[in-house]
């Protein structure tokens, strides 16, 4: 009888803990997701791809392993920028948030796009653009003057580029050149900024620009009319010589919708704009 009772004990242990294991191995489950996914068109040698998980700080990079032209990866649920990458060719899917299975599909392009010339350009004059704000000292009317200087003939030369092939896709000039063109439309006069938002809006749901960054501009675009931003990305001075945020719509839901586009938490980023402001000015 004694013995019976301790096998039974033994059992109802045993059972006690494969139903704890079954439950952790559920939770674990429920909190990943299936991400998958092939490249069109020819798979190139050397292909090599990942997933980054960029609301993470430092945001997480998944490898991601193809069979043939397509990937399946079991990832934590979050949001991912998808990136492939082949000597020459760069692949990049719009973001994804990850909290049901999802599918991201990667064309591969030249890294210049199909314009190296234009690409290159667009890298020059972003260049100069930053050079021109690096350690810039407010003080100094002269090196400021020179910036207008330089920002009127990167304006006059980024005009007549989208004048004659409207917003550079990556396709036109790589994806890099396409940031580079967001980068130079944002010392760009206001109504230049808002004319080309729509573009840039398309650009981030086709996967060729940061959504994050086209999330920096809607607010630019919205705090310029007079209006309340969606993101927390623009900051303002005070009297006292600090910095503040400026209003922002709904801040009970910032951080959800920082998230969507891709951006750190907002006490994050707000941390960083708080020590850059106290070193060298970078834009």
């Amino acid at each position: 009888m004694q013995n019976n009772q301790r096998f039974r004990s033994l059992g109802l242990l045993v059972s006690g803990a494969l139903l704890a294991q079954g439950a952790l191995a559920a939770e674990t489950a429920a909190g990943t997701a299936e991400l998958r996914g092939c490249v069109r068109g020819p798979v190139p040698a050397g292909l090599k791809a990942v997933a980054i998980a960029v609301t993470q700080n430092p945001p997480a990079q998944h490898p991601l392993a193809f069979n043939g032209a397509c990937y399946t990866a079991t990832l934590p649920k979050g949001i991912y920028l998808v990136r492939a990458d082949a000597p020459g060719l760069v692949g990049k899917a719009p973001l994804v948030q990850l909290d049901a299975p999802a599918q991201r599909d990667l064309t591969l392009i030249p890294e210049k796009g199909s314009n190296p010339a234009l690409a290159d350009r667009l890298a020059e004059l972003a260049r100069v653009d930053q050079e021109m704000r690096q350690n810039l000292d407010p003080t100094n009317q002269a090196a400021i003057q020179k910036m207008i200087e330089v920002d009127k003939q990167n304006q006059k030369e980024l005009r007549r580029i989208l004048d004659t092939y409207g917003w550079p896709s990556a396709e036109l000039v790589g994806y890099a050149g396409a940031h580079h063109a967001w980068l130079l439309t944002q010392h760009a006069p206001d109504q230049v900024i808002k004319r080309m938002l729509p573009s840039m809006k398309a650009a981030a749901e086709h996967g060729d620009l940061y959504a994050g960054n086209v999330a920096l501009t809607i607010d630019r675009v919205l705090v310029n009319e007079g209006k309340k931003q969606l993101y927390g990305s623009q900051f303002r001075q005070t009297q006292s010589g600090g910095i503040q945020v400026q209003p922002v719509e709904d801040p009970k839901h910032l951080d959800e919708r920082r998230a969507k586009m891709g951006m750190e938490p907002f006490a994050q980023y707000r941390a960083m704009v708080l020590q850059a402001s106290q070193g060298p000015k970078q834009r």
